[in-house]
């Protein structure tokens, strides 16, 4: 995920990648914004529009100095938050990166888990 954010304009775009084979089934569902810890603005989706995609959210009121955190989350499980603190130019990128706690363990455990029984299987 990446952010940019336009005081000029109040606009704040969130770019995301999410490779999914069907995106009407596996995508994006929710969309939270916070501005210094208050969330300002939550939109949910119903799908997304490819594997790489960008929302653009109007009237997004930071000051300088303010810290605007974005947290994306799929519907099949997983988030991810970055955020951006506003500066006197406009500003985009991140400052920060988080993910659900423990989820790249989940993944492993179960890929081992698949593993080991295939080679059992095998014997």
């Amino acid at each position: 995920m990446t952010l940019s954010y336009s005081k000029t304009t109040k606009e704040l775009q969130v770019t995301l990648t999410h490779q999914v084979s069907d995106p009407n089934t596996h995508y994006i569902y929710q969309i939270v914004i916070k501005i210094n810890e208050v969330i300002t603005r939550t939109e949910e989706y119903t799908n997304q529009s490819g594997s790489s995609f960008t929302y653009t959210y109007e009237g997004i009121d930071a000051i300088e100095d303010d810290r605007i955190e974005v947290t994306a989350t799929c519907n099949q499980g997983g988030s991810i938050t970055k955020s951006l603190t506003v500066t006197a130019e406009d500003v985009s990128g991140t400052n920060e990166e988080s993910s659900t706690p423990g989820f790249e363990l989940i993944v492993l455990m179960i890929s081992v888990s698949i593993s080991v029984i295939l080679l059992r299987k095998k014997r």
